[in-house]
């Protein structure tokens, strides 16, 4: 009786397994999630922060200057 030879792996045959094409699928949404985090950590890092202006003071906007006079507030007379 001859005997069988076992198959080969090949590169083609070692990816189609479940566990691995589970581990492809995966690699997606995890590169998005990496690329979102890297473009929104870019924003936010490199934001320059302006300071504050308190009430009456002059502050430099694009286009001149503004000045606060006052906050008007918003109420509800239903």
């Amino acid at each position: 009786m001859p005997t069988i030879a076992p198959e080969e792996s090949t590169a083609g045959t070692a990816l189609a397994t479940p566990r691995n094409r589970r581990r492809r699928l995966m690699v997606i949404p995890l590169a998005l999630v990496c690329a979102l985090g890297l473009v929104l950590g870019y924003l936010f890092l490199n934001a320059k922060p302006e300071p504050g202006v308190p009430l009456g003071a002059s502050a430099a906007v694009p286009g001149g200057t503004a000045r606060v006079k006052g906050i008007v507030p918003l109420e509800d007379d239903g």
